[in-house]
């Protein structure tokens, strides 16, 4: 490719000690490997990617108080459990029926609902379930409540310490349904959820803890 004349240029001669002029018109101009053409970002570029977010971690709370919620509406994706809790660690335990012996009255009956935020970050909602000897909790009324109506709609809740139960706020916005993962099974969720919090059999350290042997 040669370019139009404008100036001509000092170019050096005989190893650099002289200088003689030569017109722009006669010097060659080296063509890049590429055109723009090839390099140009096609707009479909989030069609282009090759990874995929690794679910790694769920959390078993409810959601901040700011954060709006759904949860997945068929009955096979909640399931009542044992849960043990230890507030001070902000730990969550799974407790296999088995072991419940071992664990007593500080296993909660427990429902988990599958729930996700508006952010697609998937999450156990836990709602105790009332025993029939026990007088009713507003607080867990209506934390159920609002699970249950979050399977149509995207709420937040929040504490009110006024009333004693949550308060519920639903989007008013058009926010479309959310993405649920389609190659996950309640099972994996649950694997994922209690990976290293699982206590299956009496020499568990938790249970060993309980008991005062460490």
């Amino acid at each position: 490719m040669r370019v139009k004349p404008h100036l001509p240029i000092r170019v050096p001669q005989g190893g650099g000690k002289s200088f003689t002029n030569v017109p722009i018109a006669e010097l060659e101009v080296k063509p890049n490997g590429f055109n723009i053409a090839d390099i140009r970002m096609s707009q479909d570029f989030d069609n282009n990617a090759t990874v995929k977010k690794v679910l790694t971690h769920i959390r078993v709370d409810k959601p901040a108080k700011h954060v709006f919620f759904m949860v997945r509406k068929e009955s096979f994706w909640s399931v009542d459990v044992w849960i043990l809790e230890f507030k001070e660690d902000r730990e969550t335990y799974l407790v296999h029926p088995k072991t419940l012996q071992s664990v007593g009255d500080l296993a909660v009956p427990t429902t988990l609902y599958t729930a996700i935020t508006r952010n697609g970050d998937i999450f156990f909602l836990p709602v105790r379930i009332s025993r029939s000897d026990s007088r009713s909790d507003s607080w867990n009324d209506s934390r159920r409540a609002a699970a249950e109506l979050a399977k149509n709609k995207w709420l937040r809740m929040t504490a009110n310490t006024n009333t004693s139960c949550y308060d519920v706020y639903e989007a008013t916005g058009n926010i479309p349904d959310p993405e649920w993962p389609t190659d996950f099974t309640l099972e994996d969720l649950l694997n994922i959820a209690f990976k290293d919090r699982m206590i299956e059999g009496h020499e568990h350290p938790v249970l060993k803890k309980l008991r005062g042997e460490i």
